[in-house]
């Protein structure tokens, strides 16, 4: 008898018990076999054949659309809300005139303009890597809050407050980024060095302004199709792009602590996040998302390095986190103004929560 099955006939005496029958139970597996394989399409192909009961990793849609029609038919699939795409930029300094020294020459960041980072909530179609990048499979996102999780509608009605929406607006964005980079321009320290050229790209002492965007090339169904498009994206608003294709080891490494925001190694990155737990209320997350104390901002709390400051977003999410309220009320303004801020710095923005598929066969070859 299969494993699955067996799970099947104690779910079936779960339930009759609380009737009060009395139900004679099947016999324990004794044997459970774990097969590995190292490319999802042949795990999911041997669990449509009965090779194995249960695929026991979540597959995003794209791979599960790409099987064929026969190896769908052979299998039972499940769908979950398996976690959220977001993009983390470094803002250093975050302060005018938006230039620092990297290797004795100075240079120009345009995510150290809060108006720029803001922008890119409008410049992406949330809804455009739904449809095209995950198939369907998933859901536009604006905050950490995951779609379809208990309390989460007062964190998610603070996109309605920012005017965001699905579709973005690239028009907007573009104008929005061409003004924040034109008053830029205009600071006494960049007089005569930030100019728009003629061919629609913006140039810092003679050298293009250039995000160094890494993007997890491990993900090639997902993220590195998002990575592409949002390159395409920021080119169009007039900024060149530096596509580093690294792997998870590489990027988050680097990302999270192995190099200092101030040496520009990185302008922004294509993160993921797993679903984690089922949770009522979000403070915590809010706090790891968005405020320096906790540590996933960029400098990551790290001594020596520069680190993204925010003072208000520490203070708000550290009460919520901590339990220094006396109301539901006042818990509830806290951890809504420290979603706020952290929506208004733009320096971690979410652009989509995924649906990951666990695949049992529908086939049974074993006795």
């Amino acid at each position: 008898m299969s494993k699955r099955l067996t799970l099947v006939l104690l779910l079936v005496s779960m339930v009759m018990a609380s009737f009060t029958f009395a139900v004679e139970k099947g016999p324990i597996s004794d044997i459970v076999y774990f097969n590995v394989r190292m490319k999802e399409e042949i795990a999911l192909k041997d669990t449509a054949e009965g090779m194995t009961d249960i695929f026991m990793y979540g597959v995003p849609g794209p791979v599960i659309f790409g099987l064929d029609q026969a190896t769908r038919d052979k299998l039972d699939l499940y769908t979950v809300p398996s976690g959220s795409w977001s993009l983390l930029m470094n803002p250093v300094p975050n302060q005018a005139p938006y230039t620092l020294e990297v290797a004795g020459k100075e240079v120009f960041n345009a995510f150290a303009i809060k108006e720029v980072r803001f922008a890119m909530n409008f410049l992406i179609n949330r809804q455009f890597v739904t449809d095209e990048i995950l198939g369907g499979a998933g859901f536009p996102a604006f905050t950490m809050a995951t779609e379809g999780q208990p309390g989460t509608y007062k964190y998610n009605l603070l996109a309605t407050k920012f005017g965001f929406t699905a579709e973005g607006n690239e028009t907007l964005a573009i104008e929005e980024i061409t003004k924040a980079m034109q008053a830029a321009a205009e600071l006494p320290a960049n007089a005569g060095k930030l100019v728009k050229k003629a061919d629609g790209f913006w140039y810092f002492n003679n050298e293009p302004v250039t995000i160094k965007f890494i993007i997890r090339v491990d993900d090639p169904n997902g993220r590195l199709r998002l990575g592409e498009y949002v390159s395409n994206q920021l080119e169009k608003a007039g900024l060149k792009v530096e596509k580093l294709l690294w792997d998870r080891s590489k990027a988050g490494t680097t990302v999270y602590g192995g190099s200092d925001p101030k040496d520009l190694v990185w302008q922004m990155y294509t993160e993921g996040w797993g679903a984690g737990a089922t949770r009522a209320f979000w403070e915590h997350i809010v706090a790891q998302m968005y405020a320096p104390w906790y540590g996933y901002m960029p400098g990551n709390q790290t001594e020596g390095y520069w680190n993204y400051v925010q003072d208000e977003i520490d203070e708000v999410t550290m009460k919520a986190y901590t339990g220094n309220f006396l109301t539901e009320d006042e818990y509830w303004e806290l951890a809504l103004r420290g979603l706020e801020l952290g929506l208004e710095e733009a320096v971690r923005i979410y652009v989509v929560n995924q649906q990951d598929f666990f695949g049992s066969s529908s086939v049974y070859m074993r006795e």
